[in-house]
């Protein structure tokens, strides 16, 4: 019940209440007195008759039932979010108060740089220089060997096969060495030419090598590879390989 019904009911009540004691006033000013009659009238009393007196009882409603009401579809307006567009900002022309001085025409200097006219540098081929010789010669392995000393290597052709039938040139300081013939097979897994410096012992000293054109040449068709070898049976290297390639 909602707090309307409770008033309904409680003011129901409070008038019931007023309504009975107001029968009950009532009924006492009626009633009989207790006086006695006056004694030369034998008249009998006849009691007046009490009316009764029909107090409704109150008899409070039935508490209505709460009927919860029906949810009633509230149409939510969703607001969505509009593209407020932003007020462009106007370009106020500030005037400038005109210069005393007159205006110059300054030149615009053209950029330093332009970055889509830059002549790229292609470096003609990073302007290699022409093989001075006809063979490249450079270090390959070392070996240490106890009991021998000497040079071995390959000798290539320009796309990396063997090259049999080339002369090779080495000596040192003070002796004008030997010359080896390599072969079109490699024998042994590193190399296809040899030259044995010490065939007894390590030996230790400068040695040089190159490709000539003949045996007994001395004319050098490569440039002219440099090595060391150890004297010492604990250390290397005893043999080294030099490779040549032709460019």
């Amino acid at each position: 019940m909602t707090s309307r019904h409770w008033l309904v009911l409680g003011a129901l009540g409070l008038l019931n209440c007023l309504v009975f004691v107001f029968l009950a006033a009532l009924v006492w000013v009626i009633r009989p007195t207790d006086e006695a009659a006056p004694t030369p009238t034998m008249i009998a009393a006849v009691p007046s008759p009490v009316l009764a007196t029909y107090t409704p009882a109150f008899t409070p409603e039935p508490p209505t039932p709460t009927i919860p009401p029906e949810p009633t579809a509230t149409n939510t307006v969703v607001l969505v979010p509009t593209n407020t567009a932003l007020p462009v900002p106007t370009a106020t022309h500030t005037p400038v108060a005109p210069s005393t001085v007159a205006p110059t025409n300054t030149p615009v200097v053209p950029p330093t740089e332009i970055p889509t006219n830059t002549p790229v540098l292609t470096a003609a081929p990073t302007n290699t220089p022409v093989p001075q010789h006809q063979w490249t010669g450079s270090v390959g392995e070392t070996y240490k060997n106890c009991g021998s000393t000497g040079l071995l290597g390959f000798t290539l052709d320009s796309n990396g096969g063997l090259a049999g039938d080339i002369v090779v040139h080495y000596w040192t300081d003070g002796w004008e060495g030997a010359w080896a013939v390599s072969s079109w097979s490699n024998k042994d897994y590193n190399k296809n030419w040899d030259g044995l410096l010490d065939n007894s012992q390590p030996r230790a000293g400068t040695w040089y090598a190159c490709v000539v054109s003949s045996e007994g040449s001395w004319d050098c068709l490569s440039n002219q590879v440099a090595v060391d070898t150890s004297g010492d049976r604990s250390a290397s290297p005893q043999w080294v390989q030099i490779n040549f390639r032709k460019n």
